[in-house]
């Protein structure tokens, strides 16, 4: 009954949260898929699954709110499921999920109407409901439609989330079949792959989306680079003029990534207008200076992971446009409340500023996924693989880092979460269920 209690109390409060917020916090991602859903034109700069899910949804209310109940519920219901499987287990501590939307570093940017929080929160409610139901003799037709339902959304949403399905379709797949083997995860990786070559463009061909190149932006990323390393290259593509700019650009000096936000006349011409010139520059270039390209991409992806002795960078975001939710919209003052809670990531940041920072939970996921390994009994599901899947999402931006911002992680720092939490439920859990 206490444990019941607590679930009832932490929910509430990440419902009070969510409308002290509402209807969510915007950057310039959020406004353009805005745009695209009130439209309905969509281009391929980002993936437009978001954007369509959102058309479809603008009935509701023709703003971000309804993007932001649709996040926050399925973090919400994730955890309520996880909080029943756990107390279904017999742990002393089994509602413990219930905290996950109250932690500052889920907090941090669980209001932001970005399609990283749909990445994740969709396939932590696929993760949910998986582990729910992985005890049953035969696994329930309705839960395996949503298990892939949500699964694929998250798959759609972001780019370079099949780096991340590689370990997390195998979990979801081995809850559902009940099958464990190194050949069945082979199969199911296999399948990640052959979706990312094919769904995203079906997709994208569906919705009718423009193509807009946005592979552009890191291969201009390389090329600055690798000019301002010393590379002779086309001088129509990057001029003397470019590449100073790049070098008195602050963004660029933060962590040697953005140089189209420094170079922004240059960039877009080459994006729009002359992108087969910009692409046979970058497999002119970069080929023959594999090094150079390997240590610059090394470096930007250490940027982005941190050390204990670097600064945070981009840890939150708590911006709440005013209508009509236009790029350069105004922004609303926050409440009393919602100050506090910008206060509460802000303290913890500056408590345990580890917690701010990727590589502290690579190395957890690590450790957690070879904890599960070794202790957990063999006919549970392999919960290890889900905190592969945190680690080998982040490992995928190594060759595309687009900034150090943290929210690039947050994939990994969630499942992470989850991952101990799991781990110890399933270690405490009375008679050793696991």
């Amino acid at each position: 009954m206490a444990q019941a209690v607590f679930v009832v109390v932490a929910t509430a409060l990440a419902a009070v949260a969510c409308y002290l917020y509402f209807p969510g916090a915007m950057t310039w991602d959020s406004f353009d898929q805005l745009r695209q859903a009130r439209v309905n034109e969509y281009s391929d700069w980002q993936p437009p699954a978001m954007a369509y899910l959102w058309r479809h949804l603008l009935w509701l209310q023709d703003g971000p709110g309804v993007m932001l109940v649709f996040h926050v519920s399925m973090l919400c219901l994730a955890s309520v499921l996880l909080c029943a499987w756990g107390i279904r287990q017999g742990a002393r501590f089994g509602a413990v999920f219930a905290l996950i939307p109250l932690l500052p570093w889920v907090v941090n940017f669980e209001f932001v109407i970005w399609k990283d929080m749909g990445m994740a929160y969709a396939w932590l409610l696929a993760a949910a409901i998986a582990i729910f139901y992985a005890d049953r003799e035969r696994f329930p037709l309705a839960a395996a439609i949503a298990v892939l339902g949500c699964f694929l959304y998250g798959f759609l949403v972001r780019a370079n989330s099949p780096a991340g399905a590689i370990f997390f379709l195998p979990f979801l797949a081995s809850c559902i079949f009940k099958r464990k083997s190194l050949l069945f995860y082979g199969l199911n990786a296999l399948c990640v792959v052959l979706a990312f070559l094919v769904l995203p463009k079906m997709f994208n061909t569906w919705v009718a989306a423009e193509s807009r190149h946005p592979t552009s932006y890191v291969m201009f990323d390389d090329l600055v680079a690798l000019r301002l390393a010393g590379v002779t290259g086309d001088a129509s593509i990057l001029s003397a003029d470019d590449l100073a700019r790049v070098t008195s650009c602050d963004l660029w000096n933060k962590g040697e990534v953005g140089s189209a936000f420094c170079i922004g006349d240059t960039f877009e011409d080459l994006r729009a207008n002359r992108y087969s010139e910009l692409k046979a520059e970058w497999l002119s270039v970069v080929p023959n200076h594999l090094g150079k390209y390997l240590a610059y991409r090394l470096g930007a992806f250490m940027t982005l992971l941190r050390s204990p002795n670097s600064e945070t960078y981009y840890i939150s975001e708590f911006r709440v446009p005013k209508p009509p939710y236009l790029v350069g919209a105004d922004t609303q003052s926050p409440s009393p409340g919602a100050a506090w809670i910008e206060d509460y990531v802000a303290r913890a940041a500056q408590a345990l500023p580890m917690l701010f920072k990727p590589y502290f939970w690579l190395a957890l996921s690590l450790l957690l996924a070879g904890l599960m390994k070794v202790s957990l009994r063999r006919h549970s599901p392999p919960y290890y693989l889900l905190p592969l899947s945190g680690v080998s999402y982040l490992v995928g931006f190594l060759p595309i880092t687009p900034a150090g911002d943290f929210r690039y992680a947050y994939w990994l720092c969630l499942i992470a979460t989850v991952s101990l939490m799991l781990y110890l439920v399933l270690i405490l859990s009375r008679g050793r269920t696991t």
